[in-house]
């Protein structure tokens, strides 16, 4: 990554903007700013052995090619410890974009310091603009789509780990690929909807379950709002129990 661009240092405004590891790789196109760089604040994010995810916020302390150092908040309830080799996921974010960096935890430094090894170029990601809340549902369906977004074949079972109003995270009996297009059909208050998804990545956990996570790439936006306040009404119940314990 040290040649792409992509980590970049900012200037006070005293100052010029560093310039890239290399001149002559430029960023990819219509991607002319700086996404990441020290001191910018961050989501950081990975998968538990049983299929969960951990979000975390975090501060970007150092960027030397593609090893990042990056503060974490380990006192947020979410936290799950993480060991070297895991799989990680690093938002940052510029404007109304979200940019997802994917790497691997190469260790930690005192005080509570990951250092991650960055592979390849960030995916631009708006999904993340949405708040996301693990959720107990009753078993949902998903289909297959074709070329002109109906369902074809049979129905899927499926069981919803988290949602937000960006997307999904399923549990599902069989592997499903990346780009892969799904009709999912969600009832949250009593009235059925559709919203198509297109998977994103998955992986098996530790029961054998496959979970994977994708994205609305269509869906009505009376819809996407029904699902943001149901987000917020488990968020406040949550809270209101966590109060009372």
């Amino acid at each position: 990554m040290s040649g792409n661009g992509w980590w970049q240092f900012k200037s006070s405004p005293q100052h010029h903007d560093a310039s890239p590891a290399l001149e002559a790789a430029p960023p990819p196109p219509n991607i002319g700013v700086d996404v990441a760089y020290p001191m910018q604040h961050v989501m950081i994010r990975w998968h538990t052995l049983d299929g969960g995810e951990v979000s975390i916020p975090g501060q970007i302390l150092s960027v030397d090619g593609e090893i990042v150092s990056v503060w974490f908040n380990r006192n947020v309830d979410s936290y799950n410890p993480l060991h070297a080799d895991d799989r990680v996921w690093l938002d940052t974010y510029d404007a109304d974009n979200t940019f997802v960096f994917a790497g691997w935890l190469m260790g930690m430094r005192p005080p509570d310091t990951l250092v991650i090894n960055i592979e390849g170029l960030p995916r631009r990601d708006q999904r993340r603009q949405y708040v996301r809340e693990l959720v107990t549902l009753p078993s949902q369906v998903l289909s297959h789509v074709d070329k002109d977004g109906e369902p074809v074949g049979d129905l899927i079972e499926t069981t919803i780990r988290d949602l937000s109003g960006g997307g999904v995270r399923l549990e599902v009996r069989d592997p499903i690929e990346a780009g892969t297009k799904f009709l999912l059909t969600l009832d949250l208050d009593g009235t059925p909807f559709d919203a198509e998804v297109t998977i994103v990545d998955g992986l098996r956990s530790l029961t054998g379950a496959h979970i994977i996570r994708g994205y609305f790439s269509s869906i009505a936006e009376r819809d996407r709002r029904v699902i943001i306040r149901y987000v917020f009404r488990e968020q406040v119940k949550k809270a209101r129990l966590a109060g009372a314990a």
